[in-house]
């Protein structure tokens, strides 16, 4: 019954055999991807692996050199309206005069009326996406003012100022500590309920009981609609043994294997 009702899923996400890269460099192989509405899949694998290109093609930043790719059914440049994108963590000029709310507002920006001014509606989702990040007493602070794991949060804040259908998180939980880490999965866990979620990292220890789908990714992609992370999927991605250990909230992620003793 679980796979027939995930197969009446909207799909929302598709890939289908795709090849990505750079000149002559290939840096996704026939990948194969399958994302349903309100799915939250953690993509994780070793830096270099294809996750931030990954990303870049479902946005349409990349052509593929092979394959196929739909949001929403659409091509990517025509999908990407519904996605809301939350980049890596950039070094920034603390001393920038630009404030929260500000930040907030470029997710109104649509690309082909990039010079328009901001509407009494553009504020008022600003300030409604803040909200739900739990940031509005920050809105007229200098965004260099306010903490990394609060940053996190406003760029977050600027994607969900687009209304978006499905989210696209680059490293969310890189540079914060484990108290804003568990902060932030609470937050992507409210936001779940509505909107599709697929973050990738290369950090294994982040896959957390908050993901619903887990895969690994490197060059190749090896999925499973599960958030079981087999020591198989693992081994075929990072090409070394690998110890996860998870902290904070109990959750399992690598299932339970009989350990052969040998004498």
């Amino acid at each position: 019954m679980k796979q027939e009702s995930s197969k009446l899923q909207q799909e929302v996400i598709s890939l289908k055999n795709v090849w990505a890269g750079y000149g002559n460099n290939n840096v996704i192989e026939d990948v194969n991807l399958s994302v349903k509405k309100t799915d939250f899949v953690a993509i994780i694998g070793p830096n270099g692996g294809g996750k931030t290109t990954l990303l870049k093609v479902i946005l349409g930043l990349i052509s593929p050199q092979r394959g196929e790719v739909k949001i929403m059914g659409f091509p990517p440049k025509d999908g990407r309206k519904f996605i809301g994108w939350v980049p890596q963590e950039t070094v920034m000029d603390r001393n920038f005069p630009i404030s929260v709310l500000e930040v907030v507002l470029m997710g109104r920006i649509q690309r082909e009326n990039m010079m328009r001014s901001y509407t009494k509606e553009d504020r008022e989702k600003a300030l409604q996406a803040l909200d739900m990040v739990k940031l509005s007493n920050v809105a007229n602070k200098p965004i260099g003012e306010i903490s990394l794991g609060q940053r996190q949060r406003v760029y977050i804040a600027r994607a969900l100022a687009k209304e978006p259908q499905i989210l696209l998180l680059d490293e969310p939980l890189a540079s914060v500590d484990p108290s804003t880490s568990t902060v932030i999965y609470e937050l992507l866990k409210e936001l779940n309920k509505t909107i599709t979620i697929l973050m990738v990292t290369h950090d294994i220890g982040a896959i957390s009981s908050y993901v619903k789908s887990v895969g690994c990714l490197n060059k190749k992609l090896y999925y499973y609609e599960d958030k079981v992370l087999t020591q198989e999927m693992i081994d075929a991605s990072y090409h070394c043994p690998v110890d996860l250990i998870a902290h904070g909230i109990p959750h399992r992620v690598l299932p339970k294997r009989d350990r052969e003793v040998k004498s």
